[in-house]
Protein backbone atom coordinates (compact mmCIF):
# COMPACT_ATOMS: atom_id res chain seq x y z
CA UNK A 1 0.00 0.00 0.00
CA UNK A 2 1.74 3.40 -0.74
CA UNK A 3 2.26 6.18 1.46
CA UNK A 4 -0.95 8.07 -0.09
CA UNK A 5 -3.32 5.03 0.51
CA UNK A 6 -2.29 4.62 3.61
CA UNK A 7 -3.34 8.25 5.09
CA UNK A 8 -6.46 8.15 2.09
CA UNK A 9 -6.30 9.26 -1.57
CA UNK A 10 -9.93 10.28 -1.39
CA UNK A 11 -9.00 12.73 1.20
CA UNK A 12 -7.76 15.02 -1.74
CA UNK A 13 -4.62 12.87 -3.03
CA UNK A 14 -1.26 14.08 -2.01
CA UNK A 15 -0.48 15.52 1.38
CA UNK A 16 2.50 17.54 2.49
CA UNK A 17 4.18 17.02 5.24
CA UNK A 18 2.86 20.07 7.41
CA UNK A 19 4.50 19.13 10.40
CA UNK A 20 7.69 18.94 8.77
CA UNK A 21 7.26 21.72 6.45
CA UNK A 22 6.55 23.73 10.42
CA UNK A 23 9.22 23.27 12.30
CA UNK A 24 11.44 23.67 9.09
CA UNK A 25 10.04 27.40 9.51
CA UNK A 26 10.66 27.49 12.82
CA UNK A 27 14.44 27.20 12.34
CA UNK A 28 14.31 29.08 9.69
CA UNK A 29 12.47 32.15 10.93
CA UNK A 30 14.66 31.52 14.55
CA UNK A 31 18.03 32.26 12.02
CA UNK A 32 16.45 34.71 10.04
CA UNK A 33 14.78 37.27 13.07
CA UNK A 34 17.47 36.28 16.16
CA UNK A 35 20.42 35.88 14.19
CA UNK A 36 23.42 33.00 14.20
CA UNK A 37 23.71 31.27 18.07
CA UNK A 38 21.18 33.07 19.74
CA UNK A 39 22.63 33.48 23.92
CA UNK A 40 18.95 32.85 24.86
CA UNK A 41 18.32 29.78 23.08
CA UNK A 42 21.44 27.47 23.26
CA UNK A 43 22.21 24.61 25.10
CA UNK A 44 24.09 26.27 27.97
CA UNK A 45 25.03 23.79 30.56
CA UNK A 46 25.70 26.86 32.86
CA UNK A 47 22.08 27.84 32.38
CA UNK A 48 20.50 24.75 32.12
CA UNK A 49 21.65 24.37 35.88
CA UNK A 50 20.03 27.18 36.86
CA UNK A 51 16.88 26.49 35.70
CA UNK A 52 16.37 27.51 31.81
CA UNK A 53 15.32 23.58 30.83
CA UNK A 54 13.88 24.73 27.71
CA UNK A 55 17.43 25.09 26.16
CA UNK A 56 17.17 20.79 26.17
CA UNK A 57 15.04 21.56 23.48
CA UNK A 58 15.68 25.00 21.50
CA UNK A 59 18.93 24.26 21.33
CA UNK A 60 18.33 21.71 18.48
CA UNK A 61 16.69 24.41 16.49
CA UNK A 62 19.56 27.19 16.71
CA UNK A 63 22.33 27.69 14.10
CA UNK A 64 26.22 28.73 14.05
CA UNK A 65 26.12 30.39 10.90
CA UNK A 66 24.47 30.37 7.12
CA UNK A 67 26.01 26.71 6.06
CA UNK A 68 24.91 24.98 9.22
CA UNK A 69 21.68 26.20 8.75
CA UNK A 70 21.46 25.13 5.53
CA UNK A 71 23.02 21.48 5.54
CA UNK A 72 20.96 20.66 8.59
CA UNK A 73 17.51 22.48 7.55
CA UNK A 74 18.27 20.63 3.64
CA UNK A 75 18.85 17.47 5.66
CA UNK A 76 15.58 18.06 8.03
CA UNK A 77 13.32 18.76 5.02
CA UNK A 78 14.57 15.40 3.10
CA UNK A 79 14.40 12.75 6.16
CA UNK A 80 11.53 14.23 8.38
CA UNK A 81 9.70 14.66 5.00
CA UNK A 82 9.73 11.46 4.03
CA UNK A 83 9.07 9.89 7.64
CA UNK A 84 6.32 11.82 7.83
CA UNK A 85 4.91 11.36 3.98
CA UNK A 86 5.39 6.98 4.29
CA UNK A 87 4.57 6.56 8.33
CA UNK A 88 1.98 9.51 8.55
CA UNK A 89 2.64 10.37 12.45
CA UNK A 90 0.07 12.26 14.16
CA UNK A 91 1.70 15.32 15.91
CA UNK A 92 1.97 13.34 19.13
CA UNK A 93 4.27 10.47 17.81
CA UNK A 94 6.42 13.17 15.52
CA UNK A 95 7.18 15.71 18.22
CA UNK A 96 7.74 12.47 20.45
CA UNK A 97 10.25 11.11 17.97
CA UNK A 98 12.18 14.25 17.97
CA UNK A 99 12.27 14.98 21.53
CA UNK A 100 13.53 11.66 22.29
CA UNK A 101 15.90 12.40 19.69
CA UNK A 102 16.89 15.30 21.46
CA UNK A 103 16.92 14.24 24.92
CA UNK A 104 19.16 11.61 23.88
CA UNK A 105 21.70 14.43 22.43
CA UNK A 106 21.00 16.13 25.85
CA UNK A 107 22.07 13.21 27.54
CA UNK A 108 25.36 12.59 25.60
CA UNK A 109 26.04 16.41 26.08
CA UNK A 110 25.33 16.60 29.73
CA UNK A 111 26.95 13.41 31.24
CA UNK A 112 29.87 12.41 28.57
CA UNK A 113 31.15 15.59 27.51
CA UNK A 114 31.78 17.94 30.80
CA UNK A 115 34.27 19.91 29.32
CA UNK A 116 31.20 21.75 26.70
CA UNK A 117 29.55 24.27 28.12
CA UNK A 118 27.07 25.05 25.21
CA UNK A 119 25.56 23.16 21.67
CA UNK A 120 23.56 23.91 19.14
CA UNK A 121 22.45 22.26 15.78
CA UNK A 122 19.96 19.27 14.92
CA UNK A 123 22.17 16.84 13.26
CA UNK A 124 21.89 14.11 16.25
CA UNK A 125 18.07 14.30 16.02
CA UNK A 126 18.57 13.84 12.39
CA UNK A 127 20.25 10.92 12.78
CA UNK A 128 17.44 9.98 14.86
CA UNK A 129 15.04 9.86 11.46
CA UNK A 130 17.68 8.41 9.72
CA UNK A 131 17.65 5.38 12.03
CA UNK A 132 13.94 5.43 11.88
CA UNK A 133 13.44 5.54 8.23
CA UNK A 134 15.89 2.93 8.05
CA UNK A 135 15.13 0.22 10.64
CA UNK A 136 10.99 0.95 8.85
CA UNK A 137 11.89 1.10 4.66
CA UNK A 138 14.30 -2.16 5.53
CA UNK A 139 11.65 -3.99 7.49
CA UNK A 140 9.10 -3.20 4.72
CA UNK A 141 11.24 -3.45 1.32
CA UNK A 142 14.32 -6.09 2.45
CA UNK A 143 15.65 -3.69 -0.20
CA UNK A 144 19.36 -3.77 -0.22
CA UNK A 145 20.04 -0.10 -0.94
CA UNK A 146 18.31 0.38 1.91
CA UNK A 147 20.31 -1.96 4.11
CA UNK A 148 23.77 -0.23 2.63
CA UNK A 149 22.54 3.57 3.27
CA UNK A 150 22.35 2.26 7.37
CA UNK A 151 25.47 0.17 7.20
CA UNK A 152 26.87 3.47 5.48
CA UNK A 153 25.33 5.97 7.84
CA UNK A 154 26.92 3.73 11.35
CA UNK A 155 30.40 3.20 9.57
CA UNK A 156 30.83 7.03 8.71
CA UNK A 157 29.87 7.86 12.68
CA UNK A 158 32.46 5.31 13.74
CA UNK A 159 35.08 6.49 11.67
CA UNK A 160 34.35 9.94 12.50
CA UNK A 161 34.56 9.21 16.25
CA UNK A 162 37.78 7.31 16.08
CA UNK A 163 39.26 10.31 13.59
CA UNK A 164 37.85 12.72 15.80
CA UNK A 165 37.01 14.87 12.43
CA UNK A 166 34.45 15.27 10.63
CA UNK A 167 34.44 13.18 6.66
CA UNK A 168 31.94 16.34 5.43
CA UNK A 169 32.44 19.55 7.75
CA UNK A 170 30.10 21.91 7.21
CA UNK A 171 31.81 24.83 8.76
CA UNK A 172 35.33 26.15 8.60
CA UNK A 173 35.04 24.92 12.41
CA UNK A 174 37.09 21.71 13.53
CA UNK A 175 35.05 18.65 13.96
CA UNK A 176 34.23 16.97 17.36
CA UNK A 177 31.94 13.86 16.14
CA UNK A 178 29.66 12.39 19.18
CA UNK A 179 26.46 13.79 19.47
CA UNK A 180 25.15 11.67 16.20
CA UNK A 181 25.34 8.24 17.98
CA UNK A 182 22.71 8.63 21.70
CA UNK A 183 20.01 9.32 18.97
CA UNK A 184 20.73 6.79 16.30
CA UNK A 185 20.62 3.92 18.88
CA UNK A 186 17.39 5.24 20.81
CA UNK A 187 15.27 5.53 17.42
CA UNK A 188 16.54 2.81 16.33
CA UNK A 189 14.55 1.17 19.39
CA UNK A 190 11.65 3.10 18.61
CA UNK A 191 11.49 1.94 15.22
CA UNK A 192 12.20 -1.85 15.99
CA UNK A 193 8.88 -1.54 18.92
CA UNK A 194 6.56 0.29 16.69
CA UNK A 195 7.39 -0.61 12.83
CA UNK A 196 5.63 -4.76 13.58
CA UNK A 197 2.11 -2.38 13.74
CA UNK A 198 2.57 -0.53 10.03
CA UNK A 199 1.57 -1.51 6.87
CA UNK A 200 3.67 -2.21 4.04
CA UNK A 201 4.32 1.37 2.20
CA UNK A 202 6.52 1.36 -1.20
CA UNK A 203 9.78 2.80 -0.19
CA UNK A 204 11.54 5.54 -1.72
CA UNK A 205 15.01 6.12 -2.69
CA UNK A 206 17.36 5.76 0.34
CA UNK A 207 17.71 8.92 2.46
CA UNK A 208 20.88 10.75 2.93
CA UNK A 209 22.98 10.66 5.79
CA UNK A 210 22.87 14.28 8.38
CA UNK A 211 25.67 16.11 9.08
CA UNK A 212 28.27 15.93 11.92
CA UNK A 213 29.33 17.74 14.57
CA UNK A 214 31.17 20.65 14.95
CA UNK A 215 33.52 22.71 17.38
CA UNK A 216 34.85 26.15 18.05
CA UNK A 217 36.02 28.30 21.11
CA UNK A 218 33.22 30.01 22.65
CA UNK A 219 32.27 33.42 21.85
CA UNK A 220 32.54 35.38 25.14
CA UNK A 221 28.71 36.50 25.10
CA UNK A 222 28.10 32.63 25.14
CA UNK A 223 29.82 31.84 28.19
CA UNK A 224 32.21 32.99 31.03
CA UNK A 225 35.04 30.41 30.87
CA UNK A 226 37.13 31.36 28.21
CA UNK A 227 39.19 27.87 27.94
CA UNK A 228 35.77 26.07 27.31
CA UNK A 229 34.12 24.95 24.28
CA UNK A 230 30.37 25.49 22.67
CA UNK A 231 29.89 22.06 20.03
CA UNK A 232 27.10 22.78 16.94
CA UNK A 233 25.90 19.75 15.08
Amino acid sequence: MSAMGHDGAGRGGFQPPRLTLFLGAVMAAAYLLLGPAPAGLMLDRQAVANGEIWRLLTGHLVHADDAHLSWNLGAFLVLSGLYELQERPGPGRYFGLLAAAALAVDAWFWWLQPGLLVYCGLSGVLNGFFAVLTVFLWRRTRHPAIALAGLAAVAKIAVEAGLGASLLPTTAWTAVPGAQSPSVVLDRVSAETSAANQAPLSAPGSPPGPVSTTVRQAPEHAIEAPSARVAVS
